[in-house]
């Protein structure tokens, strides 16, 4: 039957004829009903056969041989799923995070999506499962859940927010040849840091510059020291407090090339070492 609760599709179910209300009927849950339609069991001295359509069978309706060790007391069919999705650093709920659940038996897959409050609320069919939050801006969460015989459960589950700022090109913050001060392309990307750090006001940022290789090496490390300040300075002009931003100035001891001291490089080859790098820096809570 597909009238009562069930795995899904057609289901086989008992009923002990002996019980005055003949409406009470029980789902003989998995292995014996799966995700797909199973009907027209045959039972003999608790052996034998059924129909289905699930996977792994040779064609549409096969047909399976069975032994039913015992029949169980009770079975549950489908389970509530209560499900909070909230950001980790500002307790806010995650409205459209994407929930999915993959039946690890069936290789079945169920989605979903939170509300407008990071909630989900739904009755799926009791099983194993492997749990997938996804979100953009936050790192994915996964865990597996088992479900199976179990009436309702309720999570509460965190996502970190994703800073490792793959949506923000800084390409665009690098200098030119002894000069500290912004170009109009790095301002551009700085405003992208300042809505992020105006979103979490709890972190921090920490602003590291680099040089190319050329020049005295104190130079250049007092230089890399101004290179941060201007961008720490930026961010502080668009209300950051100065308390939240943190600089340090590496010079040339950090160089992403093979361009060194003696070694020839062109322009384009040592403007990649002239860079501003960000770290975020979150402080745990107690």
């Amino acid at each position: 039957s597909n009238g009562h609760k069930g795995l899904g599709g057609l289901d086989i179910y008992v009923w002990n004829r002996s019980e005055e209300e003949t409406h009470s009927v029980m789902n003989l849950g998995y292995p014996i009903n799966s995700g797909w339609d199973d009907f027209s069991i045959f039972l003999k001295n608790n052996k034998g056969y059924l129909a289905s359509n699930r996977p792994g069978g040779l064609g549409h309706d096969d047909i399976y041989e069975l032994e039913l060790l015992e029949i169980p007391e009770e079975v549950i069919a489908e389970t509530i799923i209560k499900l909070n999705i909230t950001d980790l650093i500002n307790s806010d709920g995650i409205e459209n995070a994407t929930i999915t659940l993959l039946d690890r038996t069936l290789n079945a897959e169920l989605k979903y999506f939170t509300d407008e409050v990071g909630s989900l609320n739904e009755t799926i069919p009791s099983a194993d499962y492997t749990l997938t939050v996804s979100k953009s801006g936050f790192e994915n969460f996964q865990t597996e859940i088992d479900l199976n015989n179990v009436p309702m459960r309720v999570e509460e589950i965190f996502l970190n927010p994703d800073f490792s700022f793959e949506s923000i090109s800084l390409d665009s913050i690098l200098f030119e040849l002894n000069d500290f001060r912004l170009s109009d392309g790095a301002q551009a990307e700085l405003d992208d840091i300042v809505e992020l750090m105006n979103k979490y006001e709890s972190v921090k940022l920490e602003v590291a510059a680099h040089t190319d290789s050329r020049g005295e090496a104190s130079y250049n490390s007092w230089l890399s020291e101004m290179r941060a300040a201007s961008t720490a300075n930026y961010l502080i002009e668009k209300g950051i407090p100065f308390e939240r931003v943190n600089i340090l100035g590496y010079g040339e001891e950090q160089l992403l090339n093979h361009c060194k001291d003696g070694v020839e490089c062109s322009e384009e080859q040592h403007s990649v070492n002239r860079r501003i790098e960000f770290r975020v820096l979150i402080e745990e809570k107690e």
